[in-house]
């Protein structure tokens, strides 16, 4: 029998193991919801967190693409804090501050500076270097590179945030920005360009439009260097395909002849092996699908089949070629550097002038010499004078055929300026132009549609130009607003670095004068007194005489006898385009040309001559006389004085006006590595690199101490 009280010791005992057990799955209990509680709050704060993160990073990618926005705005604008000073670009770009982003902070240092800046990764000193960067556009070129790290701090500025003590979040960018020299292309346009020469043709250095580029040849086109194009690289004989019914006279383009369509026989492009592949006997098996017998731009393949056949030396927009803009102020055009200065100018746009780099300034009307004047820097004159009383300046008259115009030039001879020992040459720059400036008094004509020798283009010469005037660096530079027409020999002694910068530039063999004559009276008829010998004439409406090259026949010619009284004989006064000696010409040309126009249905009505017209010619040259070109071609804008399209055909009211030379057009591989002339305009390419993350620790230690 078992005694009552142990019977209580058990029931008590086994409440008390209940209630053990009992609070023992509470707490087990408690432990997991309390887990669980806490796996939720951290999964909570991640997520927060990583939202966070997102947003910052968000907010830190819109401060660098600001920031990049803003490095393009001043290297393609110059805003005045620049004062139109190319060198002060670096510095302006450093001073470029962040745009504070709503809902978002800036982080700063301990010591309450900014981790957001604009460092240098480069010297950024504005000097020229050869590119050794293999992945770099510009591999292999000199240029000035500017070469930046942009980073920035942001952190999202809210109350999670700051609960969760975030600290932010970093990101990099590499801008670099490159100043190409433009004659480091032996030819570069903007923004089409047409090549389609008739006579074998070698392109040995690099060429680029900004446009789209048209290429044909009758014989052959070799390009030894690297090809880019903007645009298209097209077949110009479809360009051609696109004229008019030239026969139709009611037209108001019937006068304006194009070149006959004519199938290309060979144009070539280097592979990475250095073997030249032809365009124009690529079959359709091989790429050319639209049948047109060359492989361009609108054959559905093109994009893979030019690297394939090329290697990269051929490239187009298909290939992602980038345009490569000019550092020219906003609303300005090439045109614009060699306009005239006006005291309105704002500083960026002054410092694109060449007339505002020039140490010596000539102007004035080739009509009336009383109006010519030099003066230096300062304004002060300079008597053109020279110790045997010849002159630094003198008149050219004579008739261009293409301009259909009697052309009189203030004519500049750069051998008697070379020789001035009163003239410092610092920048190494001679600006002439006919338009009048301000304070002159003279004006010179602005149209010129009518026969005789006071109706006139006024334009400008050099001559006389074996050797140039050079500053110390060996920089030469003349430049005028007005067409420029070049005497013999350029730049063939002593070789310097020399721009002409031009509205047209017209290459001449030897002076041209003008035939003159004046209408006279002799027994109550009319009749024609020869005033001046010349190996140029204008047509005479009133001889009936059309074409500046026409023999007047029947020409009732007066003279005088010896007596000195005029009589009148009927004869013959023939006439040919003046003969062309052998010529050469070693400077970069930059200047404009006269692009082909269309209709408003889109039918190309006159032409440029392409690029190989581009230098004019006035003379019977042919292929036994040869124009050796040394240099660079740049285009960069329309003529606006010579503006007359290039048509040296008969067909209309046009008649050929030159024979053109053999050419022999070689790029000068020296300017890769030489100091760009004094004024010259040099290009920018702005290059944005992938972004990538930075810690905190990485910002603080780079950044600038300023």
């Amino acid at each position: 029998m078992n005694h009552p009280s142990l019977s209580i010791v058990r029931r008590r005992s086994r409440r008390g193991s209940a209630i053990v057990m009992a609070l023992g799955f509470a707490l087990i209990v408690g432990l997991i919801v309390g887990m669980v509680l806490t796996a939720t709050e951290r999964q909570t704060r991640n997520v927060y967190r990583t939202q966070i993160l997102e947003n910052s990073l968000g907010g830190a990618r819109a401060v660098l693409n600001g920031m990049t926005s803003n490095i393009i705005y001043v290297v393609n604008n110059r805003p005045p804090q620049m004062q139109g000073v190319i060198a002060n670009l670096n510095n302006t770009i450093k001073s470029i501050r962040p745009q504070e982003l709503r809902g978002y902070e800036l982080v700063r240092d301990n010591r309450g500076r900014l981790l957001t800046y604009i460092r240098d990764l480069g010297p950024n000193d504005f000097t020229f270097r050869t590119i050794t960067e293999q992945g770099s556009r510009w591999y292999g070129y000199t240029t000035t590179r500017l070469d930046y790290e942009l980073v920035t701090f942001v952190r999202e500025d809210s109350e999670t945030a700051d609960r969760l003590n975030f600290p932010g979040a970093g990101l990099r960018k590499r801008v670099t920005i490159d100043y190409i020299p433009l004659y480091q292309f032996a030819i570069f346009y903007h923004p089409d360009l047409e090549l389609h020469p008739g006579p074998e043709m070698d392109v040995r250095g690099p060429v680029h439009c900004n446009g789209t580029m048209w290429l044909s040849a009758r014989n052959r086109l070799d390009f030894h260097d690297k090809v880019t194009a903007v645009g298209q690289i097209r077949d110009y004989d479809d360009f051609t395909r696109l004229n008019l019914n030239l026969t139709d006279t009611r037209s108001p383009y019937w006068r304006y002849p194009i070149e006959a369509y004519d199938e290309g026989n060979a144009v070539r492009f280097k592979n990475a092996a250095g073997n030249f592949v032809n365009a124009q006997r690529i079959t359709a098996s091989q790429g050319d699908s639209n049948g047109n017998l060359m492989l361009e731009s609108t054959d559905a393949n093109w994009a893979t089949k030019a690297l394939e056949f090329w290697n990269g030396n051929v490239r187009d927009r298909a290939q992602g070629t980038r345009i490569i803009n000019p550092p020219l102020p906003s609303g300005t055009d090439g045109h614009d550097m060699i306009e005239r200065a006006r005291p309105s100018d704002p500083p960026e746009v002054a410092a694109t002038r060449f007339e505002n780099r020039a140490d010596i300034i000539i102007s004035g009307d080739p009509g009336r010499p009383s109006t010519w004047r030099i003066r230096d820097r300062a304004g002060n004159n300079i008597n053109p004078t020279m110790p045997d009383g010849s002159s630094i300046l003198s008149e050219g008259r004579f008739y261009d055929g293409q301009q259909q115009t009697v052309v009189r030039t203030i004519e500049v001879d750069l051998g008697k300026l070379a020789q001035r020992s009163d003239i410092q040459f610092t920048n190494g720059v001679i600006y002439a132009s006919t338009t009048p400036g301000p304070g002159d008094t003279w004006q010179s004509p602005t149209t010129w549609n009518q026969p005789g020798v006071n109706d006139y283009m006024p334009a400008i010469s050099v001559k006389n130009a074996a050797s140039v005037p050079r500053n110390v660096r060996n920089g030469f530079t003349f430049a005028t607003d007005r067409p420029l027409y070049t005497i013999g020999n350029f730049n063939t002694q002593n070789k310097a670095t020399a721009v002409l910068a031009a509205d047209s530039i017209t290459v001449l063999s030897r002076p041209l004068t003008l035939d003159e004559w004046r209408q006279v009276t002799v027994n109550g008829q009319p009749a024609y007194e020869r005033v001046a010998t010349g190996n140029t004439r204008e047509p005479d409406p009133n001889t009936g005489v059309k074409h500046h090259n026409e023999n007047w026949s029947n020409f009732r010619e007066a003279y005088r006898d010896a007596q000195g009284r005029l009589q009148v004989r009927t004869t013959t006064i023939n006439a040919s385009l003046p003969q062309a000696q052998p010529t050469s010409t070693n400077a970069i040309l930059l200047m404009g040309n006269t692009p082909s126009q269309f209709t408003p249905d889109g039918k190309r009505y006159t032409q440029s001559g392409g690029a190989h017209n581009v230098i004019r010619y006035l003379e019977k040259w042919g292929s036994g006389t040869m124009h050796t070109f040394l240099g660079s071609i740049i285009v960069l804008f329309a003529s606006e004085q010579a503006t007359q399209p290039w048509r040296n055909q008969s067909g209309g009211t046009f008649f050929p006006y030159y024979d053109p030379p053999s050419r022999n057009y070689v790029w000068d591989n020296s300017l890769q590595n030489a100091e760009p002339p004094p004024g010259m305009p040099v290009f920018i390419d702005v290059y944005d690199f992938t972004v990538s993350r930075v810690s905190k620790q990485y910002a603080m230690q780079n950044r600038p101490s300023n």
